[in-house]
């Protein structure tokens, strides 16, 4: 099953939004994908889901098919257009299911627009106990912490042999399948032999920085009972991910509301674009409905 694709009007454009209609009276479930992603990294959990959700997967601005819209960027700003979702729709409440980054604009949903929120999930993001030192290059600090993903940023590519090449080595990808060669595909733009990432570059760095501020702590006001995944590996199939066990733990502990829930056998990208993993984090969602 494919996402139909509709356009949502929001500040400075049209926000594009995969969808999938679910059996009637289905759910609504908000599909909230990375820093550098497109509404596809969604596809495997969504065929999980099946028609018991009616699913919405929008492109955040400054990616993929919004990737035309202007700033301001930033966790909040990307609430208000999840907000514009869900008023285009009419629904009054969805839950509320972010990945990487997008988790981060999860939290800041379910934070300052509460009452819309019917159930949230977080998937290996969402929770930052980092900071950007003051100076700091934002460039080099994403660099470092998302690496091959921030790296095509800045390059271009003869064709789509060579795009899809330098995807196929990406540490975290080694178990290649259908849905991630079209969520590859969704963010190539530009022509041969000038072929780019559809990414924004001041989107990311924007994002990037605030998650590493204020946009990283919304967590720690969530109220509500919240399913946290984790993988154990991370952006490079690194052991350990991004929230080791020791550091997960104290977190739980500062947050009461986070249920910690390692997957196992998954990295960043493999907890959404995997069998394994897509099965678990649905599971996790129709905890949510």
């Amino acid at each position: 099953m494919t996402f139909a694709i509709r356009t949502v009007p929001v500040d400075g454009g049209d926000l594009r939004v995969g969808f999938r209609p679910g059996n009637a009276g289905a759910p609504v479930v908000v599909l909230v994908h990375g820093i550098t992603a497109n509404h596809l990294s969604w596809s495997m959990v969504a065929d999980q889901l099946g028609e018991d959700a009616t699913l919405l997967a929008p492109d955040l601005r400054g990616r993929a098919g919004s990737a035309s819209l202007p700033g301001p960027f930033g966790m909040a700003n990307h609430a208000l257009d999840l907000l514009a979702v869900l008023n285009d729709i009419g629904v009054r409440r969805a839950t509320i299911v972010g990945h990487s980054m997008g988790a981060y604009a999860a939290a800041a949903f379910a934070v300052n627009h509460a009452d819309r929120v019917a159930g949230l999930v977080l998937v290996d993001g969402g929770v930052s106990f980092a900071t950007v030192p003051d100076g700091a290059d934002i460039d080099a600090v994403l660099t470092a912490l998302l690496g091959p993903t921030m790296k095509r940023l800045s390059m271009t590519f003869a064709d789509v042999d060579a795009w899809l090449a330098f995807w196929k080595a990406h540490p975290s990808l080694q178990n290649w399948n259908d849905a991630i060669e079209s969520y590859v595909l969704a963010d190539l733009a530009g022509v041969p032999p000038q072929l780019r990432s559809s990414c924004n570059i001041e989107a990311i760095r924007a994002d990037g920085a605030d998650t590493l501020g204020a946009g990283g702590q919304f967590f720690r006001r969530l109220m509500r009972p919240t399913p946290w995944l984790r993988a154990p590996r991370g952006l490079l199939n690194q052991v350990p991910g991004l929230y080791p066990d020791a550091v997960a733990a104290q977190i739980c502990t500062e947050v009461p509301a986070l249920r910690d829930m390692r997957v196992d056998d998954v990295n960043h990208f493999t907890i959404t674009m995997s069998e394994h993993g897509a099965r678990v984090v649905a599971a996790a969602i129709r905890t949510q409905l």
